[in-house]
């Protein structure tokens, strides 16, 4: 059973209790060891609420720089923001996230006519593999909704190299079952295990290595592999340019759409007085990745966004429900009125949004349309946080080259 609870309020307080943690141990962040276990505490605490924008990235780094100082926070602040990376990472290169969509659906267990994968696929999920550490990891994950980085990373190895099950599907399963699983992170994070990420090899993790991570030798029968498998080498991905942002809202009436990826819009750069209404987009594009606590968690956290943003800006707020939005591409013009007479009876504001992340381009232009009802969309503006613009532009060509220029750009923020 999950301990998170969907709300903001719940996301500060364990925020406060972290930075609570840290000063109690005064622990001591003098290598990047010590950076990686202090990132991954950190994660396992506060993942789906920085997943979901329950808590807001800037927030967590001058809390970590409060209790730790700025030159151990860095650090911590650095293992935090592959996060920010991968989303940039996905966002230049959408061939990739197609690519990984269109394998993921035709590898999928609803389309499989190879019935020994189908099996192996099954015994997977389910942790029957017979590999203690592995199965083990499949109870957590399903159970709490939660893994270590560390133990993630070993969990894709395994599950690539000794079960030879495709990549795709682990990642796919990682986006079922995680709370704080978002489309770019386990993307990137799979494919630098599969060794198909730029500057990345192949990891194979060994029996030593999980030894240390799990406190247990693997039994008898259940070695991992020591080979790697072959995995299809890709061809160069292009990269393309992001969709321009502005950093702010103009003046003048406008309508907040919200979805999953960031719901605190009372911290979104918009002047409080120009909201006139809030409309709350129900997970659409990747519905069917997500399992049952994955898809309660966002649906709590829109409500909890709902509430604070009907507060915050004394303004109307609904939600659109996804099985609105399904029938919304085969409407005939006008059929339905209810977003649309919501959406004029508030003065037909203009429609603003913070800028997508891969996967969620369906979902704000869903809205777009249900706004419409059969009319041209209105326009959408798009706008991003400094964090985004900072930490996810201009496109980096691999990780290090991102960790190697975090340090000026954090500051560029006002961060260390």
């Amino acid at each position: 059973m999950s301990s998170f609870s969907a709300t903001r309020s719940h996301g500060l307080e364990r925020l406060a209790a972290c930075v609570e943690t840290l000063r109690r141990d005064d622990l001591q962040v003098d290598n990047a060891d010590d950076a990686v276990r202090t990132g991954e505490f950190i994660e396992s605490e506060l993942g789906p609420y920085l997943r979901h924008r329950l808590l807001v990235e800037d927030e967590v780094a001058h809390a970590l720089g409060a209790a730790l100082g700025w030159k151990a926070a860095l650090t911590v602040i650095g293992h935090l923001a592959r996060r920010t990376y991968a989303r940039g990472w996905a966002l230049q290169h959408p061939l990739a996230v197609r690519r990984f969509h269109s394998d993921a659906v035709s590898l999928g267990p609803e389309r499989l006519d190879d019935a020994a994968l189908e099996r192996a696929l099954a015994s997977a999920s389910a942790g029957r593999t017979g590999i203690a550490c592995f199965d083990g990891w499949v109870g957590e994950i399903t159970q709490t909704g939660q893994l270590t980085g560390a133990g993630r990373r070993a969990f894709a190895s395994i599950w690539i190299f000794t079960l030879k099950l495709p990549w795709q599907l682990g990642a796919r399963f990682f986006l079922k079952q995680l709370l704080d699983a978002e489309l770019a992170t386990v993307l990137v994070e799979w494919r630098e295990v599969a060794g198909l990420q730029p500057g990345a090899a192949p990891y194979l993790v060994t029996s030593q290595e999980i030894e240390r991570l799990v406190g247990q030798r693997l039994a008898r029968g259940s070695k991992v592999a020591t080979a790697l498998a072959h995995i299809e080498p890709e061809p160069t991905l292009p990269e393309e340019v992001v969709m321009p942002c502005a950093e702010g809202a103009a003046p003048g009436p406008i309508l907040l759409i919200v979805t999953c990826d960031d719901l605190c819009p009372e911290t979104w750069p918009v002047r409080r007085e120009d909201v006139k209404g809030v409309l709350l987009v129900e997970p659409f594009d990747l519905y069917e990745y997500y399992g049952d606590g994955v898809h309660s968690f966002k649906l709590a956290g829109m409500a909890d966004a709902m509430r604070r943003a009907r507060a915050y800006f004394e303004c109307p707020a609904v939600s659109l429900a996804r099985d609105s939005i399904n029938a919304a591409p085969n409407l005939a013009r006008r059929e339905d009125l209810v977003i649309r007479d919501w959406f004029d009876g508030i003065g037909s504001p203009r429609l603003t949004a913070i800028a997508p992340r891969a996967g969620g381009e369906d979902d704000l232009a869903a809205a777009c349309q249900r706004v419409a009802n059969g009319d041209r969309p209105p326009q959408l503006t798009l706008l991003h946080r400094p964090w985004d613009a900072m930490l996810a532009g201009p496109p980096i060509a691999s990780e290090d080259g991102f960790r190697a220029q975090l340090p000026a750009r954090l500051a560029a923020l006002g961060i260390g």
